[in-house]
């Protein structure tokens, strides 16, 4: 049993599924919710929808949203990056779903409680701002701290991720 930030090592499950067969839904749901407004917008409308059918549509539209803002978060960051205003910082190395906590190794940056920063997994576009909760080196919990060397740490934060999402911060404008 490994024991990081207080909880077991998780086991991997196998990917099964094609990336084909996860996106077919969605294609089929986007086709017809573009068929229902093409009708709505320049036919006659023989046909009303459930209420199922209105709330599952509502559900796509809605993740279809968050993955467009996802999208152009990741977009931005990578652009911010290149400009020096946002930095990679470190990466999950372990990740443990139920407290929504993990260990990342960081480099040459300065993080505190309630600090914002992004989770990045540059392989799949994903990208969220994420509120850091908890902070712990060597099981001492810390309020901030200031890392200037290659460092494993314990993070919690707001919402979920994953092992090997990056982490990028905004780097603040100095005032002189």
């Amino acid at each position: 049993m490994n024991k990081r930030c207080g909880q077991k090592k998780p086991q991997q499950k196998p990917k099964t599924a094609s990336l084909q067969l996860i996106l077919l839904p969605s294609i089929i749901l986007l086709n017809q919710l573009i068929s229902y407004r093409n009708e709505a917008a320049h036919g006659v409308v023989d046909e009303i929808l459930g209420t199922q059918e209105l709330l599952d549509l509502g559900d796509f539209i809605k993740s279809l949203c968050q993955a467009l803002a996802e999208l152009v978060t990741y977009q931005i960051i990578q652009l911010q990056t290149s400009t020096g205003k946002a930095k990679e910082i470190g990466e999950i190395t372990e990740w443990f779903k139920k407290p929504q906590a993990g260990v990342a190794i960081i480099n040459d940056s300065k993080l505190s409680l309630g600090a914002n920063i992004f989770l990045v997994s540059e392989t799949s576009s994903y990208c969220r701002l994420a509120t850091i909760e908890s902070i712990q080196i060597n099981d001492n919990s810390q309020e901030s701290i200031e890392i200037t060397s290659e460092t494993e740490v314990c993070l919690k934060f707001d919402i979920d991720a994953k092992k090997a999402f990056k982490i990028y911060i905004i780097v603040e404008d100095s005032v002189e």
